[in-house]
This record gives C-alpha cells, structure tokens and sequence, in this order.
C-alpha cells in the first residue's frame, strides 16, 4: 500500500461520528434525568434525618432533666407545676445550672449542680424557626407551623411544629 493510501485510511478513523456522540448525548441526558431528582432531594432529606436528630437528643435532655428534678418537666417556674409554664423557663432551664427545684444560675454553684442540658435551643431544620409554642395539660400537641417546637410541660412531650408530611410521605407529627 502507498504512503498516500495509508494516510488517507488513518484520517478516516480518527475521530467520532455524528451518530456516536449523539448516543453518547441520549444516554447521559437519560441518567441525568434518573440522578438529577434524587440529589435535589438529598437536602431536604438531610435536614429531615437532622430533625429527628434534634428531637431524639430533646427528648432525652427533657427526661434527663426530669430525672434531676423530683419529676418535674422543663418550663415550670422554680420546678412549681402550680405556676404557669413558660418557653423563657424552658429555654433557661434546660441551658444553664439548675438547683434541685429548676432555680437557674449562669453558673455551677454547690446548690446549681444540675445542667446544663443543651448548649442553646437547636433551630428547627425544616422550617427554620427556634421558638417553643407551650401547650397546657390536657390541649392535643396539634401542629400550626408558627413556631419551631410545640411542648407540653405537663407530660414533656416535645414535637417538631411542621404540618405536611416529609419526603417520605409520613407525616411530620409522627416523628
């Protein structure tokens, strides 16, 4: 074979043809289409599997405290259930020293020996909000989306504040 034909016959094979890459286009355009919607949904996953999280370490902080204080919740005044509990008392009990009554000091005392709990009131990752909406003993823990948590200091019940259901098609109030 000449060095002309040989040349000519190399030229051919060197690159991709039309219909090669427009397969290489379909085939990744399709699972673009299959990945892309998954990792869209990857964060609000994310901050769903955080506020379960949050929830279960609350909880756990709320019966610890519970444990501290002769059986009494979180929220109370001075660890008096006859008083009105308040989300300033949570938030305060629960993040500084107590005494055995819920009495709070900025700092560890001899009589201020319990806590704190949390280091702050973790934000609610799904709707972004912080405040406590307290319920009364005996009111149902039904979710309005107005505040981060809703807590009944009578039972120390804590739930996230959201209404609809999660990606998972399971509503909010069951976490």
């Amino acid at each position: 074979m000449s060095a002309i034909a040989q040349t000519t016959s190399k030229s051919r094979y060197r690159g991709f043809s039309l219909v090669e890459i427009l397969i290489v286009v379909v085939i990744l355009g399709i699972l673009a289409a299959i990945a892309v919607p998954k990792l869209s949904n990857a964060s609000q996953i994310a901050r769903e599997s955080t506020l379960k999280d949050d929830l279960r370490f609350l909880r756990t902080q709320i019966q610890v405290y519970r444990s501290h204080h002769r059986d009494v919740c979180p929220g109370y005044p001075n660890g008096d259930m006859n008083q009105t509990p308040t989300e300033a008392v949570f938030v305060e009990q629960l993040t500084q020293y107590t005494n055995e009554f819920g009495a709070t000091s900025a700092t560890a005392t001899a009589t201020h020996k319990f806590g704190p709990y949390l280091t702050r009131m973790p934000e609610n990752p799904v709707n972004a909000k912080v405040d406590i909406k307290i319920i009364g003993p005996g009111e149902e823990l039904t979710p309005d989306g107005t505040t981060g948590w809703l807590y009944q200091p009578s039972t120390g019940q804590i739930m996230a504040n959201l209404v609809g259901i999660d990606s998972e098609s399971k509503s909010f109030s069951k976490y």
